[in-house]
């Protein structure tokens, strides 16, 4: 990634607070969905081998957050879903199966993506704080609280992360957006809805990112792009 990519010898002004997407910027996460997945696939192919069964659960994933949001429970009822539509005989040892491949992913361990609580550290010394995500509220709470991070750091689990969520947050919070900066690995909920409002807001690409929250990201005189959640530092 070039220099003008990275915008590295351009600060973010007039910053009072920043805000930290979860899953993904702070600890790992989608590697445990795509772990899910690939059992759930490796599963369903012995009952149903010409089916492209992972377009199917996408589908039925996309068709059911409305209703059911994110997270693991959410998953796990679109895999059941998928799962009794494609073979409606399914046996009951298969859906038992399918429990505690959901089981294993809400127990996943938090793991720390490198240099986040040294740098969140030496961001609280300077800015408000306040850690936004969306879920399960009690799945997500789990994260935070077997984090390393301090627990004083305000903690939000959100419906969602459209444009109209984060502006009623940022009412709730008296948080003028021209000074508030997003950081996150997701386009669609961590870059480009904070953009809209006139929020700044720095993309930390991972490695795995959801279909659903990846979307193009063309360059915009409020974005800043890096490698490394401590890379931050360089804008702030």
């Amino acid at each position: 990634m070039s220099e003008s990519q990275t915008d590295v010898v351009t600060p973010i002004p007039h910053v009072s607070c920043i805000g930290l997407d979860a899953d993904d910027t702070l600890w790992e996460n989608e590697r445990f969905y795509m772990d899910m997945e690939h059992a759930f696939v490796d599963l369903m192919s012995g009952f149903c081998p010409e089916e492209d069964i992972t377009a199917h659960l996408a589908r039925t994933e996309e068709r059911n957050m409305p209703l059911l949001g994110y997270g693991s429970k959410a998953m796990t009822l679109s895999m059941i879903e998928t799962a009794t539509t494609l073979c409606p005989d399914l046996p009951a040892r298969a859906i038992q199966t399918i429990l505690a491949i959901g089981r294993q992913l809400m127990e996943s361990p938090v793991q720390m993506l490198p240099g986040v609580t040294q740098t969140v550290a030496q961001l609280q010394k300077k800015y408000r704080i306040r850690i936004l995500t969306k879920g399960d509220l009690g799945e997500q709470t789990r994260k935070f609280i077997l984090s390393p991070l301090d627990q004083s750091i305000p903690y939000h689990v959100l419906q969602d992360k459209e444009a109209d969520t984060y502006a009623r947050f940022f009412e709730r919070e008296h948080i003028d957006p021209t000074h508030f900066v997003m950081v996150g690995n997701s386009p669609r909920s961590d870059i480009l809805a904070p953009l809209q409002l006139g929020c700044w807001a720095i993309h930390i690409p991972h490695t795995m990112t959801w279909a659903h929250e990846d979307l193009p990201l063309p360059p915009h005189p409020r974005m800043r792009r890096c490698q490394t959640f401590e890379d931050i530092l360089k804008f702030l």
